[in-house]
Parts: C-alpha cells; structure tokens; sequence
C-alpha cells in the first residue's frame, strides 16, 4: 500500500512540475487547485522539499532537475532579500538548499543553507530572549511575539552549529525552544499559537492566537508542528 501510495504521489508531483513551471504553490482558494506565485511567500520551500523527496526515491532525473531549479530561486531569493520580514527561514531552506546538501554534498548548497541560518539569526532578540516572529525589530505589536511554528525553524540554526561548530547557533535554538515551551506549551499539553512578552525585558505578557479559534484554543496545524518541532 505505502508503494502505491508513493507512485501516486511522483505521478501528481511530475503533473504539477508541468503545471507548475518556475512558480511555487501558496493556498488553494477554490479547494482543488493551489494558487501559483514566485518565489516570495514562506510556503515556497515545501513544493523543493516535495522535489527533493521524489528525486531520492525516483531514478527519473525530471525531478532532481526541477529541485536544482528551485535551489537556485531560493539563491536568487537570497541575494535580493525578498520578503524576510518572518521567520520562516527555516521552513524556505531546510527544504530546499539544506535538502540538496544532505542528498548531494553540494558546497553551494550548503553556502546558502548558512547564509539562511545567519538570516534568521538576525532575528533574535537578544534583551527578549527570543527570535521574533514577525515583522521589523521594534515593531509595535511583533516586537515581542513568538509562535510555535518556529519551532520547524530552529533545526535550521541546530544544523548550522554542526556545520560550522559555531555555538551561538545552538545557543538561539535551544533558548528560544525552551521559552517556546514554557510559555507555549500549556499544563493540559495543549498550545497558544502565539505569545507577547516585553521586547526590552522578556517578561511574559500573554497568549494569542493569530490563526486559531481563540485565544484560549489550540490551533491544529500550530500543536502538530509542536509535536515535530519538540522532537527535532
């Protein structure tokens, strides 16, 4: 069954690489079909993550092909800076460039896997003890604010600090996991999407939520990250 079920995904994958052309895939708003956009939204890494996972099971070189065109969006995206105002650095080149460094070796890979590491280290906080979610430092709503999806972005800086050996990259994971869990994770193990804390002391404000229910429920997608991102 699992095979099958493989072979129906490379066949829909192979579709969509026709389909798709040089755009990534964002939301679907009719329920059937995935808007396209270039590579500016912090979805654009899971459809090279997709590639990627094809080309390692597939000895058809059509999908490595078109993983080795999304890496080198993902290397135009850098050099322009496109759109890093979040912190979903993780999930753009862990699935893409870090992708193609653990399947390949490729040093170029990995060049702009630290280059995104550093990126997202840019947005720690250092006075707040945290990597802010959202928005420009010193905003006055985000300034303060994390969410529990940063928790599929950390491995990115974990994989940086074995790379490199460099400490301050394990430093910022394993400080803000540990805040996540503090102030994320509730006693019933249920989870807020997002908390404020105080940007110039740290101190916890409140939960919110952004794309839950309420403030007070657990946002689905938000506690399955949870789950992962604790493990990793």
């Amino acid at each position: 069954m699992w095979q099958k079920a493989i072979e129906d995904a490379l066949g829909v994958t192979k579709r969509n690489i026709l389909r798709f052309g040089d755009r990534f895939p964002h939301v679907s708003t009719d329920g059937e079909h995935y808007t396209l956009n270039d590579n500016t939204e912090w979805t654009a890494g899971f459809w090279s993550g997709i590639l990627w996972l094809c080309s390692e099971y597939s000895e058809d070189p059509v999908y490595r092909e078109q993983a080795l065109r999304t890496v080198r969006s993902f290397r135009h995206r850098m050099d322009h800076k496109i759109i890093f105002d979040h912190h979903d650095i993780g999930f753009l080149y862990s699935l893409s460039s870090k992708a193609q460094w653990i399947i390949e070796q490729d040093t170029g890979a990995a060049q702009l896997t630290l280059e995104a590491a550093d990126m997202l280290m840019k947005r720690w906080r250092e006075a707040a003890g945290l990597i802010q979610a959202w928005g420009p430092e010193g905003d006055s709503v985000n300034g303060g604010r994390i969410i529990i999806d940063c928790l599929l972005n950390l491995p990115l800086l974990l994989w940086a600090h074995e790379h490199t050996g460099v400490a301050s990259y394990r430093r910022v994971a394993e400080l803000h996991a540990r805040k996540a869990r503090r102030f994320l994770v509730r006693g019933d193990g249920s989870s807020y999407h997002t908390f404020y804390f105080d940007p110039a002391t740290g101190d916890a404000i409140r939960g919110g939520t952004h794309q839950g229910y309420g403030d007070g429920s657990t946002w689905t997608r938000g506690q399955a990250w949870g789950i992962y991102g604790f493990a990793l």
